[in-house]
């Protein structure tokens, strides 16, 4: 079965764009809005709603796969791609891709997928939005063409076992996040995401984390869940980038969320990826000489493969994030999850939540094939929907895979 046509429209994420950096330099929060003039390139006010390129490919029995890429929380940052506009994708689309693409033979996703990451325009590489869409629809293609999920698709092409069930899910409500407390109880959850949008939030994160911890105990106190922290580099400007004063912080928070852990990311954000690594490894050897039990994550400047095993040849953290969508590929995603599994570091398959209903499909299907310990539900920061969105597909691919004959698929 080949590709018969590849189409492109314009689309919205499920949240919005912030320009950390105009935040960081004295942009004033008010309500959904931000005060001041951005900063980063690509941004028309200091917080935008999200773009999205919404992607269909067409085969040539008439059946249509989808993917959707779009702009993250913190664009142009640690890295990452800045925000686009939608509509500047679509020529891309419409010329390069559909010349490379079209006619393609639908045998395999990789082949496919190493095409879309040779693309160049102005000799540069597609935008990671862009990327990340035209994966996700081709890995729908070929799973539409082959009759399999593409859960199937990628445990085949990497020689990955399914796994039986969805990993623990981390949920995301950072515009309300005291009520979200309620709906991560309500929902079971394996994590629940607080990030430092501003320094209100930075100061506020005590009395945040007791209110956890006290609603935990009342309502589920078998419940095992842990505080997913992303500091976005207060950790650093609060304390001069001091290890030391970061530590005796965690600390604290550590004593106000007791007996629930803290998985701390991005705790400093150092000007590129080598000073990163450094600056996590002596936090990190801090914080065991100080006895803590928070787990650091690896995200700022850890975003390509290259830079996940930069990291991982460091030891500098617990965790890894791995960052797909950001990343802007799945097939290098999928690497760097089993990459980082055979060396024992803990992943947590993380997405936006400025994604779309499509992206966490492909996400749900990424994490059956690679077992990550933890996994981002998305899209938006409202916890429902999310949560919703990504253990029904979970629940229906594992359903369908095991209404199959008998050695179609391997799980464990």
């Amino acid at each position: 079965m080949r590709i018969a046509k590849v189409i492109a429209s314009e689309g919205v994420g499920g949240s919005y764009c912030s320009d950390q950096d105009a935040i960081a330099k004295g942009a004033v929060v008010d309500g959904l809005f931000v005060r001041g003039k951005p900063v980063l390139p690509g941004f028309h006010t200091c917080r935008d709603v999200a773009s999205a390129i919404c992607l269909q490919v067409v085969l040539d029995d008439g059946q249509v796969a989808h993917g959707d890429g779009t702009s993250l929380v913190y664009p142009g940052r640690g890295g990452a791609d800045p925000p686009f506009d939608g509509r500047d994708l679509i020529p891309i689309v419409e010329g390069v891709v559909a010349d490379a693409l079209v006619g393609g033979v639908l045998d395999g996703f990789r082949p496919l997928a190493r095409i879309v990451e040779s693309l160049r325009v102005d000799g540069k590489r597609l935008h990671s939005a862009l990327r990340w869409g035209l994966e996700g629809t081709l890995l729908d293609a070929v799973a539409l063409s082959r009759k399999l999920t593409k859960a199937e698709v990628l445990a085949e092409e990497w020689q990955a076992p399914l796994a039986s069930e969805g990993p623990p899910l981390n949920v995301q409500h950072g515009f309300g996040w005291d009520l979200g407390i309620d709906k991560a109880i309500l929902r079971q959850v394996g994590a629940y995401h607080r990030a430092t949008h501003h320094r209100q939030m930075w100061d506020d994160h005590p009395r945040a984390l007791k209110l956890f911890r006290d609603r935990v105990r009342e309502f589920a106190p078998g419940l095992k869940i842990d505080i997913q922290l992303d500091m976005n580099g207060f950790g650093g400007r609060a304390f001069d980038n001091s290890s030391d004063r970061l530590v005796e912080h965690i600390a604290h928070l550590e004593r106000c969320v007791e007996p629930y852990g803290i998985l701390v990311g991005s705790p400093f954000e150092m000007p590129d990826r080598s000073s990163q690594i450094a600056k996590l490894a002596e936090l990190r050897s801090r914080m065991r000489a100080a006895g803590l039990r928070s787990q650091l994550v690896a995200d700022h400047w850890c975003l390509s493969h290259e830079d996940h095993v930069a990291f991982a040849e460091a030891g500098v953290a617990d965790y890894h994030a791995v960052r797909a969508v950001a990343m802007g590929s799945c097939h290098e995603a999928v690497e760097s999850l089993l990459y980082l599994k055979r060396r024992g570091i803990k992943t947590w398959l993380s997405a936006t939540a400025t994604g779309t209903d499509r992206g966490a499909q492909v996400m749900a299907h990424m994490a059956l094939a690679t077992h990550p310990d933890l996994m981002t539900a998305t899209p938006g920061g409202g916890v429902d929907e999310a949560h919703s969105i990504t253990v029904n597909e979970i629940s229906r691919t594992l359903a369908l895979i095991k209404a199959r004959p008998q050695g179609r698929a391997r799980t464990s």
